[in-house]
């Protein structure tokens, strides 16, 4: 059976949705942001991932976050190696840092390459 809300309590309830709308956004990353790394050679997962790690940087992110919900925590470090060759072909700046037992974080110029892609993209 289904309550009615207290204005004050729908007002609390609909401002949390918004909250957790923005978190999941900011894990997720920018979409667009994503796209730009498809041409240099990144899958769609690798992309996202990065983006991830340049938007959270300096921050650890956890196998678990870059799984996601969806996805077995198992191949994340494949995901990684994979991309690390890639960001090593096209003499990326930066790098993904593993923090064992932790997860991986981007350092600061890998963050700030991913998140300027125009550039490099148009430099390459």
């Amino acid at each position: 059976m289904d309550w009615p809300l207290s204005p004050e309590r729908q007002t609390q309830l609909l401002a949390r949705v918004t909250e957790l709308e923005e978190e999941v956004a900011r894990l997720r990353g920018d979409p667009s942001a994503a796209q730009q790394l498809r041409p240099l050679g990144f899958s769609p997962r690798q992309a996202r991932m990065l983006v991830m790690l340049a938007q959270q940087a300096p921050a650890i992110i956890s196998r678990e976050a870059i799984a996601g919900p969806d996805n077995p925590v198992k191949g994340i470090d494949v995901l990684v190696c994979k991309t690390r060759r890639i960001l090593k072909r096209i003499d990326c700046p930066g790098t993904i840092e593993t923090i064992h037992g932790n997860g991986y974080r981007a350092n600061a110029a890998l963050a700030a390459w991913v998140l300027q892609p125009q550039a490099t993209a148009d430099e390459s």
